[in-house]
């Protein structure tokens, strides 16, 4: 019984609350990011505007996002009949040196509740964020040739033989290329004419690159970008930390 009354006021108090309305914040942007990237549809292009955009807001919320959130959850002990202060939590008592300071109790300010709980939960949601952007910021370094048509037939000749190199440098397994790099950059050379004078996603790039079907590496360059993971496992399992 005195368990159940134990855990009962502890749901009612202000500081859990608050927590509910922080984590109902950072779960609902979360939750909305992994849903956009789990759409057949993304890309990298698409999806590296997508976590920047919800970098931005995590690191303003950083900054606005507690006092925000202690506005709402005062409205909600409000409605709920509970008082809006924070818990009196005492530390391990042990014998005290003549020379010690004698006060044992320590409140929990408002101040150490936002850097404890809230700056904690904000920051492993940035890191998160920050090492998924690095990540796909590297493979779009590697593939960004192929990211949309417009964009690849504005390449010259040098800045498409550099990107042949590095896209045959960086995937090739020992003596083992993915690509023919001499093959990859001449088709390329052929293809800048052959596009159409549209926009074209990757997705679109790699179907009128079947309908030719004489560009092979170009097809393999393009499925290797199309199945890169829009997400990476490290930064999903700290997300799963949060969620």
């Amino acid at each position: 019984m005195s368990k159940s009354k134990s855990l009962a006021d502890s749901l009612e108090s202000f500081e859990f609350l608050l927590g509910i309305v922080i984590w109902y914040d950072i779960l609902f942007c979360i939750n909305m990011v992994r849903k956009k990237l789990q759409s057949e549809s993304m890309s990298i292009d698409s999806t590296i505007k997508q976590i920047e955009g919800t970098l931005a807001f995590f690191e303003g919320y950083r900054t606005t996002g507690f006092a925000a959130s202690m506005n709402i959850a005062k409205g909600l002990a409000f409605v709920m009949d509970v008082e809006p202060t924070f818990p009196v939590k005492r530390r391990v008592l042990r014998k005290k040196q003549y020379d010690e300071n004698t006060d044992d109790e320590d409140v929990q300010s408002q101040e150490e509740f936002e850097y404890d709980y809230f700056n904690v939960i904000t920051d492993m949601a940035i890191a998160s964020l920050r090492n998924m952007f690095e990540e796909l910021k590297r493979f779009e370094s590697i593939l960004d040739f192929l990211l949309e048509s417009k964009r690849l037939k504005l390449f010259d000749e040098s800045e498409l033989c550099q990107c042949c190199n590095t896209f045959h440098s960086t995937l090739s397994h020992g003596d083992k290329p993915d690509v023919d790099l001499n093959d990859l950059y001449s088709e390329l050379k052929i293809f800048q004419g052959t596009l159409p004078n549209k926009f074209m996603s990757a997705i679109d790039i790699l179907e009128f690159v079947k309908t030719l079907d004489c560009f092979s590496n170009i097809s393999i360059a393009c499925r290797i970008l199309l199945t890169v993971p829009m997400t990476v496992a490290s930064a999903e399992r700290s997300f799963s930390k949060l969620s």
